[in-house]
């Protein structure tokens, strides 16, 4: 049983030196850019002629309900 004990102190000891080995030689992280320096627009061409069309629609059933 003693023989076991230290078979397996020496198994968890080296272990635990390679996890550190590998957790040391881990290549950094490429910082990718960031959303704030390349916004993104907000309104496109769609989405600013579909504003458009909304914002004419909503006048003319404002003129008709006037009417």
């Amino acid at each position: 049983m003693k023989v076991f004990n230290i078979r397996l102190s020496a198994w968890l000891g080296i272990s635990f030196c390679l996890l550190l080995a590998c957790q040391t030689r881990q290549k950094p992280q490429k910082e990718e850019p960031s959303q704030i320096q390349n916004p993104k627009p907000l309104m496109d061409a769609k989405t600013d002629s579909l504003k458009q069309y909304l914002d004419e629609e909503r006048l003319r059933r404002k003129q008709q309900g006037k009417e």
